[in-house]
């Protein structure tokens, strides 16, 4: 339900379906860990706004959306999405006024994003850079003869990683 709101860009739909979840878990007591709607459509939105072209694969969404999960993870990196996502200066800044177009995340984007905040993962944690121009030395590539190339990085300063790796 949660997915469905959030591809329709339905905010209170959303925010009650998880009201719901949360509430049915509470009552499972198991190890499902309820989902916040509120991460899931930004980051929906997000992952739409920059691979939301049916031509990009899963694979570059769930990519694309885990690097901002690892950025909020980082010390070097603010510790909310929404400071991550819309933060200045950085290669991939996202332009505001262009996303806050973006209400209606496809499917796919919104499954990625699900997947990601469920906990699943393909990068390392220190991979914290997207940008669609080579440099320095990539950790993984994305090509597409006519959307161009997708490129992911390290970060500069693995030091900062290695405690959360050993």
């Amino acid at each position: 339900m949660m997915m469905q709101a959030a591809q329709q860009g339905d905010v209170e739909t959303g925010r009650q379906a998880q009201q719901l979840w949360e509430t049915s878990l509470a009552k499972k007591k198991g190890e499902e860990q309820a989902l916040s709607f509120d991460q899931l459509y930004l980051l929906s939105r997000l992952i739409h706004f920059k691979y939301g072209h049916y031509r990009y694969s899963d694979e570059l969404r769930m990519c694309a959306g885990e690097v901002i999960l690892n950025r909020m993870a980082s010390p070097e990196y603010p510790d909310t999405m929404e400071k991550v996502i819309f933060q200045k200066g950085i290669e991939d800044e996202v332009d505001e006024a262009a996303f806050s177009l973006c209400v209606s995340p496809s499917r796919n984007c919104v499954r990625s994003a699900a997947r990601l905040l469920q906990g699943e993962r393909m990068l390392e944690p220190e991979v914290v850079l997207e940008t669609h121009y080579p440099s320095k030395e990539i950790y993984a590539v994305f090509c597409d003869d006519l959307l161009g190339n997708t490129y992911f990085y390290k970060s500069e300063h693995p030091e900062l990683y290695k405690a959360g790796n050993d």
